[in-house]
């Protein structure tokens, strides 16, 4: 396992899937990353994402939205991932000081609770969508590190 990387996810409001990607992969514990999360335009976090969460016993009613700029040439970005879905023109698609950048596209809540007929099923949905990918991501890690 590589140690001590920072982490960076990205979406467009830094209210929903980078919030919770920030969160899962905080929650490992035993790994040792730094983990950020920004919006191009960030918005308060959304009632879902919190209830989303906390149904898996992880409480992010503290945070709060942060922008892009906030990271720009502040911190070493090993591993910038962005969170939007292609059909989504206004997220970043870059990130200019990260080592690795990787684009997971998972849809957003709102757009999916219109194909689920539900909203708290479209927020569980995407909570599990970026923990599977989270563990993918990990994994992946531990085989490059052995």
């Amino acid at each position: 396992m590589q140690h001590d990387q920072n982490v960076l996810f990205l979406c467009n409001h830094n209210s929903a899937r980078s919030q919770m990607a920030e969160a899962l992969l905080l929650a490992k514990g035993d790994l040792h990353f730094r983990v950020f999360s920004a919006g191009l335009d960030p918005r308060p976090l959304a009632v879902g994402t919190i209830r989303a969460m906390n149904e898996i016993g992880i409480d992010i009613s503290h945070k709060r939205s942060k922008s892009t700029k906030e990271f720009l040439g502040r911190e070493v970005i090993h591993h910038a991932i962005f969170l939007c879905s292609e059909s989504e023109t206004d997220c970043p698609r870059i990130f200019p000081f990260a080592t690795h950048s990787h684009q997971w596209r998972i849809p957003a809540p709102h757009a999916l609770a219109e194909e689920l007929g539900s909203e708290v099923e479209a927020f569980r949905e995407v909570r599990n969508l970026i923990d599977e990918k989270i563990r993918e991501f990990v994994a992946a890690l531990d085989t490059s590190a052995a």
